[in-house]
C-alpha cells in the first residue's frame, strides 16, 4: 500500500453555501487527477492489460516467422543386422538445408495483418481500462464529497438541538414551556446522534472504497475537493456523439479485433492456392556413425522447388472459412450494439447533467429560505406561540435543504464525469 502525501496547495474553495469543505487553515491536498493518476500506477488489472499487449506483440513476432528462411540440421544413424549392396550394417547421414518460401497464397501476409490488428486492440483495450478506474475513482471521490459534507449536516442539526434542548430545559424549570415540549425535544437530539453516528461510518466506508480502487491508504484530511468548487460547462450533444465515435476506446478495440478477423478471413483464403518453396540442401553420407572415420564417405548437393496443392481435405477448408465469417458478423454486430448502446448513455448522461443543473439552482435558495423559517420557528417558540414540534420541523427541513445542495452538486459532476468517460476524456 502506498501512504499518500499532502501534494498539492489548496486556494480558496468558493463552494456556495454549506458546500464549503468546513476549513480555515490554508493546507496541502491532493487532487482527483493525481488520485486517478496513483489508481491507474497501482491497479493490477492494468498490469493484465499490459502483459497482454506484451503476448499480443510476441504472437505478431511468430506471425512474421515465415518471412525468413529456415535453416536446420539433420543426423541419422543407422543399423542394419548385416551390409547390403546399398548400404553398411552401420551408416550415418548429416544434411544441412535452407528453405525458403515463395509464395503460399498470400496467407502470412494477412496472418501477420491480422495479429497486428490484435495488438491494436489490446491497446486500446489497456486505454479503456485506464479510463474506467478513472471513472470508478471519480464516482469514490464523490462519495466521500457527499459523505463528508452530510457529516458535518448532521453535526450541525445535533449542535443546534442540543442549544435547543439546554434552552428548553431553562425555559421548563420557570415553567415557561411544557415538559412535552422538553421531552420531544430530548427524543429528536437522540435520533440526530444516531443519524451523526450513522454518517461517520457511511464516510469511513467511502474512504475505504477509495482505497480499494487506488490501492493506496487515504485519509479524509488529504481531500479538500477543489474541483468541485466551480461547476462544470459542457458542449452540445453533436460534439461528444462526435468524440465518442472518434476516441473511444472500447469501439476502437472492437473494430480492431474485426479487421482483425476480416484479415484472417483472407489469410484461410490461401488454403485455395498453391504454396511454392525453394529449398537448398547439403547431405554428407558415413559409412559409420562418426564422420571422417569411413574411408569411402559420399556428399550430395540438391537444390528443389516444390509446388503443392490441397485437392481435398474433407471440406475443411471451406468450413474454417464460413466459421471465421461468422464470427466476422458477430463482432459487427456486437459493435453495432456497442455504439448504439454507448450513444444512448450519452444522451442521457447530457440531459441527466442538464436537469442535475437545475435542481443544483433550486436547491442553493431553498436553503436561505429553510434558514429564515428556523429563525421565525425559534422566536414563536420562546414567545410561546409555537410548540417544540414546529421548531423540529423547522430544523429538519433545514438539514434536508443542506442535503439537497450536496446531492444536487454531486449529482452534477457525477454526470459531468460520466460523460468525460463516455468520450474517452478522463
Amino acid at each position: 500500500m502506498h501512504s499518500i502525501r499532502h501534494i498539492k496547495k489548496l486556494g480558496s474553495p468558493g463552494l456556495a453555501l454549506i458546500i464549503v469543505l468546513w476549513f480555515t487553515n490554508m493546507t496541502w491536498a491532493i487532487s482527483l487527477s493525481e488520485l486517478q493518476d496513483i489508481g491507474v500506477t497501482n491497479r493490477k488489472v492494468i498490469e493484465k492489460h499490459r502483459l497482454a499487449i506484451q503476448k499480443a506483440e510476441q504472437n505478431l513476432k511468430i506471425s512474421r516467422s515465415p518471412f525468413w528462411p529456415s535453416l536446420d540440421v539433420r543426423y541419422t544413424a543407422n543399423a542394419l543386422d548385416e551390409d547390403t549392396i546399398l548400404e553398411k550394417s552401420q551408416n550415418s547421414e548429416l544434411v544441412g538445408s535452407l528453405s525458403y518460401n515463395l509464395f503460399s497464397g498470400f496467407r502470412d501476409r494477412y496472418s501477420n495483418l491480422s495479429f497486428d490488428s490484435l495488438k491494436t486492440a489490446r491497446e486500446f483495450e489497456l486505454q479503456n481500462s485506464i479510463q474506467t478506474i478513472r471513472f470508478k475513482i471519480a464516482i469514490r471521490y464523490l462519495e466521500i464529497f457527499k459523505a463528508q459534507n452530510s457529516l458535518k449536516v448532521s453535526q450541525d442539526e445535533v449542535a443546534l438541538l442540543q442549544k435547543r434542548h439546554r434552552d428548553s430545559e431553562s425555559r421548563y424549570s420557570v415553567g415557561l414551556i411544557k415538559k412535552n415540549d422538553l421531552l420531544t425535544l430530548k427524543v429528536q437530539l437522540d435520533d440526530s446522534v444516531q443519524k451523526m453516528k450513522r454518517a461517520e461510518a457511511a464516510l469511513q466506508k467511502s474512504i475505504n472504497y477509495l482505497e480499494f480502487e487506488t490501492e493506496s491508504k487515504i485519509s479524509g484530511d488529504d481531500l479538500h475537493f477543489d474541483e468541485l468548487s466551480n461547476l462544470p460547462e459542457v458542449k452540445d450533444e453533436a460534439y461528444y456523439l462526435k468524440a465518442q465515435e472518434n476516441d473511444r476506446s472500447e469501439i476502437k478495440a472492437l473494430e480492431s479485433i474485426r479487421t482483425s478477423q476480416a484479415y484472417g478471413v483472407q489469410s484461410l483464403n490461401s488454403a485455395y492456392y498453391p504454396a511454392v518453396d525453394i529449398l537448398a540442401s547439403h547431405t554428407k553420407y558415413g559409412e559409420d556413425y562418426i564422420f571422417g572415420l569411413e574411408e569411402n564417405g559420399e556428399d550430395e548437393t540438391r537444390l528443389q522447388l516444390n509446388l503443392t496443392l490441397n485437392l481435398f481435405n474433407g471440406l475443411k477448408n471451406n468450413a474454417q472459412i464460413r466459421r471465421a465469417k461468422v464470427e466476422a458478423n458477430i463482432i459487427s454486430s456486437d459493435l453495432h450494439e456497442l455504439k448504439k448502446n454507448l450513444a444512448t448513455e450519452l444522451k442521457n448522461s447530457l440531459m441527466d447533467f442538464q436537469v442535475a443543473s437545475k435542481n443544483l439552482e433550486v436547491a442553493e435558495s431553498s436553503v436561505s429560505q429553510a434558514e429564515e423559517n428556523l429563525r421565525v420557528t425559534d422566536a414563536a417558540f420562546k414567545e410561546g406561540v409555537e410548540t417544540a414540534t414546529e421548531v423540529l420541523i423547522a430544523v429538519a427541513g433545514l438539514s434536508r435543504a443542506k442535503n439537497n445542495v450536496i446531492l444536487a452538486r454531486a449529482e452534477v459532476f457525477y454526470y459531468y464525469y460520466r460523460l468525460m468517460w463516455l468520450t474517452e476524456k478522463l
